[in-house]
């Protein structure tokens, strides 16, 4: 059987879900298609054997993602092997290219580190059962004060303060995939997004120095019963994320909520730290790899 690449016109729809389908994708991949640089095809006849391609994301506009997915019955035609080339041909500018897979996927491992792609990420995407957290005292400082999202929001120097401090903890956190810039206002429309929970995100303010010690934001999942743990972090003692996803897990369970969700990178001190104290279930991990 003779392998075709070519570019894809959206002509085999059916085949197309089939092929998600089969490589266990959701169709949230087919909104990624829509708004690709290119997209191709490897044909087996009249048979969509796999995909490749490529997107640009503006928050993080110093890379070319890449996305590549080969149905199972066709892997033993080296498949993968030859959309890759293709993305590697098909590069336009000096970006690096950048991609994620599932650990499970030890071809695709083996392959992009074979064609030069570093590993610079663990992605641990895992749940948390509200009901099986035992509560434990987490201490803090006495000269610490609680908040709501929704207390801060009408003071300009905390939220401005909030912004640039959740700025360098996200940036210090993607060193290999810098963030593009934005304005402390910019910022500050990511934080308070409109699936965020305002009443179950929190900061911790110093009542002596008067400034942000540590944050963690809540936001709605995508089912019910579930919230998403968002971005946490501190300006100096990480132990002091603890006691708000503390708070904010008795929220949770005051409110009927079931499970907790979050993503967890190995590049951050802070989600390693709060893995490590919390009862996060096991979970498989998305690994992110980088061609430089």
């Amino acid at each position: 059987m003779v392998v075709k690449i070519k570019k894809y016109h959206g002509r085999n729809e059916d085949q197309l879900m089939e092929l998600l389908q089969a490589c266990f994708e959701e169709k949230s991949v087919r909104g990624l298609m829509n708004r690709a640089h290119d997209v191709y095809a490897a044909m087996v006849g009249t048979e969509l054997a796999g995909i490749v391609f490529s997107w640009s994301n503006s928050f993080h506009p110093f890379c070319t993602y890449i996305r590549m997915l080969c149905h199972p019955c066709y892997r033993h035609l080296q498949v993968e092997e030859k959309l890759v080339e293709k993305a590697l041909d098909n590069r336009k500018d000096s970006l690096p290219l950048q991609t994620s897979i599932w650990e499970t996927s030890v071809n695709l491992k083996e392959l992009y580190t074979k064609k030069g792609f570093k590993e610079i990420r663990r992605t641990y995407m895992t749940t948390l059962k509200v009901a099986h957290v035992v509560e434990h005292p987490f201490g803090r400082p006495e000269n610490v004060e609680l908040k709501t999202l929704a207390d801060l929001a009408a003071n300009k120097h905390l939220t401005d303060e909030l912004a640039g401090l959740v700025k360098r903890n996200y940036e210090e956190t993607h060193l290999d995939n810098p963030v593009a810039h934005f304005s402390v206002s910019e910022w500050k429309d990511i934080i308070f997004a409109d699936d965020v929970i305002k009443n179950g995100s929190y900061v911790l303010v110093d009542q002596n120095e008067h400034h942000i010690a540590a944050y963690s934001f809540l936001h709605e999942g995508s089912q019910e019963n579930f919230v998403e743990l968002g971005w946490f972090g501190a300006s100096d003692n990480e132990a002091l994320i603890l006691p708000i996803i503390q708070q904010q897990i008795l929220d949770s369970l005051n409110n009927g909520i079931e499970l907790i969700t979050g993503e967890f990178d190995t590049t951050s001190t802070y989600a390693m730290n709060v893995l490590k104290h919390f009862p996060f279930a096991p979970s498989p991990t998305w690994i992110t790899y980088r061609l430089t």
